[in-house]
């Protein structure tokens, strides 16, 4: 189960899709810190003005959700 809210949560999520264990020591961090840097590439590029939004990022969640199955 991923927790943690915003960033941390998305961190944790790609930690353990990758079979990592999220709160090991990684270079003195717990390993979930190290993929930040992803997360942030991520918020950034949905952030950009010239990304779809509204109804369709509705559609994009919808679909992601259901590809993840029931929790």
């Amino acid at each position: 189960m991923v927790k943690g809210r915003g960033s941390e949560r998305a961190a944790r999520a790609l930690c353990e899709a990758e079979g990592l264990a999220c709160d090991i020591r990684f270079e003195g961090a717990p390993m979930w810190q190290s993929f930040l840097p992803q997360v942030q590439t991520v918020l950034a590029a949905i952030a950009d003005p010239g990304v779809a939004h509204g109804e369709e990022w509705t559609r994009i969640i919808a679909h992601l959700r259901a590809q993840a199955g029931p929790r």
